[in-house]
Order: structure tokens, then sequence, then C-alpha cells
């Protein structure tokens, strides 16, 4: 005669331990067998996730830091530099530090940066604005802009001398009210343009003479804003223009984005040096 099996008696604190295994195991992050499928998490319905307290100190570290300087950029560098990687691009000049950058034993968040973008200095500014005819400036009727602008500027020219350069601005303010005619080249290189002064109220000349202006001339300054900024030299024509008897004069920055170059070749190598890191030419976006 066969005997009926019984069934194992279940034990209360057996069951308990089974569901509390059942519960962590849907609440645990599962990686598919797809290493490149994202891990996943099984919520059944019904139930929901809620984020609790918040953590002494975030799980890792992430953001962009903005520098000022490259000698900042390289100071900070220092701390994340066994698993970073440097970038850097001319237009716009900046750098970047991708300091959890992807290495070879896998990918990484890329989310923890330093970013250095060097600003250009203020003469910089100052002689790229009025670079170029049309930027000219206009001689007549008691414009004296010119004579203004190049008092401002002078300590910036270097050849010929900021002092020979002040003279032909204050020439200039001397004839603010003038008819200028008859440009002539002299041996040394300069232009002289005659002038007949006027007197307000009348058509009447009142005396007149002679302009000098070189053809050439030189600056000496920094590209990029900052105390240690090195300075370069630019070399630029003056170009004019007879114009009704007024006289339209501008200057032209000989290839100045050469010497922008120059000055972005020079921090490179500066904060290679800085932080021993071989720079990487591009964008890590």
């Amino acid at each position: 005669m066969n005997k009926e099996i019984e069934p194992v008696a279940k034990s209360p604190s057996r069951d308990a331990a089974v569901l509390i295994a059942a519960g962590a195991a849907l609440g645990d992050a599962k990686q598919h067998t797809d290493k490149e499928t994202l891990p996943y998490m099984v919520i059944p319905d019904g139930y929901k996730s809620e984020v609790l307290a918040r953590l002494d100190r975030p799980v890792r570290t992430s953001g962009t830091t903005q520098m000022s300087d490259a000698r900042s950029f390289s100071d900070l560098y220092g701390r994340f530099a066994a698993d970073s990687l440097i970038y850097a691009s001319l237009n716009p000049a900046q750098f970047i530090a991708v300091l959890n950058d992807h290495k070879e034993e896998g990918p990484d968040w890329r989310d923890h940066r330093i970013v250095f973008q060097p600003k250009h200095s203020d003469p910089w500014n100052a002689w790229i604005k009025r670079n170029g005819a049309d930027k000219a400036f206009n001689l007549h009727i008691g414009n004296v802009e010119f004579a203004e602008w190049l008092e401002d500027q002078a300590l910036d020219i270097v050849q010929p001398t900021g002092a020979a350069m002040l003279h032909m601005a204050l020439s200039f303010k001397a004839t603010e009210s003038a008819q200028f005619s008859n440009a002539a080249n002299l041996q040394d290189g300069s232009v002289t343009f005659d002038y007949q002064r006027t007197v307000q109220g009348s058509a009447i000349g009142a005396g007149g003479g002679k302009c000098k202006i070189p053809e050439r001339f030189t600056i000496l300054i920094p590209m990029f804003d900052g105390p240690d900024e090195p300075k370069y030299k630019i070399e630029a024509r003056f170009r004019y223009r007879l114009v009704g008897g007024g006289l339209r004069i501008w200057y032209q920055l000989e290839r100045p984005n050469l010497v922008m170059e120059a000055a972005f070749k020079d921090l490179w190598k500066k904060i290679e040096k800085e932080t021993g890191a071989s720079i990487l030419y591009g964008r890590p976006d």
C-alpha cells in the first residue's frame, strides 16, 4: 500500500528570509549580458523609488572650474593629473583639462573639468577695434578724434618712438580746422600733407603748413591679459585718402593672426612645462 507523502511543514522564519532575499534581488542593479547595455533594476508595480537622506559628500567628483590665468590652471590640474588629459583649441583660445577622461581600462564620466580661456589684453582690443579701412579717422572741420586716440595709444608704439608719434598727434590737433591737399612721399618713407588753416565763419586762409605721417610703425603689446604675459611686436602701415579737402587716415596691422598664433603657442608650451602634460589639439566634446 502506497503511503501518501506528507508535505514538509513550512517555517515562518524561512518564509520571511526568502521574501527578504527576493526583495533585495529586486532592488539590486543588474548588468545585462550585453556589456554595452546600461545596468537595469526591476521594480514591481505599485512601488516607487525615493532618494534617501543626503550623503555627507558626493559619490564622485564632477563639475567645471573656470580659471583666470595659466598658473592657476596648472596648479589645479596638478591635484588630479593621474587620470587627466588637457585639450587646447585656438578659435576660441582655450585649454580644457578633463580630470576623469576615458582610460585604457575603460570609459569614465568626463564631467570633471578645468577650463582656462585666456582673455585678450586691453591694448590688443584697442588696436584691433580701429584696425582697417572701415574704421578710418576723418580729419577735417574740427575732428580731433585721431589725435586723441593716438595720444592714448602712444605708449604701445616703439618705432618710431612714442614721442615722435605724440608730436604728430599734437600737430593734427593744431590743424583741426583745415583743408588737406598734395600728399608727397619723402625719402625716409614718410608722407607729408599740405594743409590750409581756415578761420571759423570765414573762407579766408589763415596760414598753413605740412603734416608728416610715417608710412609704417611698430607696436609692442601683450596678446593676453595677465601680469606675466609677454609682449609681441606687430608691424602696421598707415593708409590715407584725400576726400573733398578732408583726410581719411587709417592703419592696417600686418597679419595680426600670425602674432596671435605665436602667443597661443607660447602659452601652450608654458602650460605643458608647468603641468608636465602633453596637450592634445582639439575639443573634448
